[in-house]
């Protein structure tokens, strides 16, 4: 199972992205190509630097770049875009 990475943000959505890489940072399957992008993705979201939008574009660029690896795998894929969804669906609240 997975650790999971605990983070108190006002914006539940932003936990929840973090919440999912988490299970990609921690899993020894995963790439490090993955990892690393899934703890830079975590990074720019909970940092707080910038407006939403801005760590939301950080976040999808880094995300585009992660799902056009042809070898990943079926579940990474799938968080991966799982992820992308949520990241979509953030606004300035």
């Amino acid at each position: 199972m997975a650790a999971k990475i605990k983070v108190n943000l006002i914006n539940p959505k932003v936990n929840e992205i973090i919440n999912s890489l988490s299970e990609l940072i921690y899993d020894q399957n995963a790439t490090q190509i993955i990892r690393n992008g899934a703890l830079k993705i975590t990074n720019a979201l909970s940092n707080g630097n910038g407006s939403i939008e801005k760590r939301k574009n950080i976040a999808l660029q880094v995300l585009e770049e992660m799902v056009s690896d042809n070898n990943l795998d079926m579940r990474t894929r799938t968080i991966l875009f799982s992820t992308i969804t949520l990241v979509e669906s953030l606004s300035a609240e």
